[in-house]
C-alpha cells in the first residue's frame, strides 16, 4: 500500500482529554476490502475485543470497505 493510500485511510481525530499531552489520540480507520477487525487490530496493537466494543459491532465479521472504526490507545503506551 503506498503511502498516499496509507493517509487515505487513517484520519486522526482530536484526543477527548485534550489536555493531557501523554495520552496518544484516537484515529478513525477506514476499512479497505479484504481488511478484518482482526487485522486492524493487530496493527494498531490492540484487541479486536475492544475495537468490536468501541464500535457497536455485532461481529467482529461484520465490517465493509469504507466503513469508519475508532481505534483508541493501546492502554501503557
Amino acid at each position: 500500500m503506498s503511502p498516499a493510500d496509507e493517509a487515505d485511510r487513517v484520519e486522526e481525530t482530536a484526543d477527548t482529554d485534550a489536555g493531557n499531552d501523554d495520552e496518544a489520540e484516537e484515529v478513525v480507520h477506514r476499512v479497505a476490502p479484504r481488511e478484518t477487525v482482526h487485522g486492524i487490530a493487530r496493527r494498531y496493537g490492540v484487541s479486536w475485543r475492544d475495537v468490536v466494543e468501541w464500535n457497536n459491532l455485532r461481529d467482529a465479521n461484520d465490517i465493509r470497505p469504507g466503513q469508519r472504526l475508532t481505534i483508541r490507545p493501546a492502554s501503557g503506551e
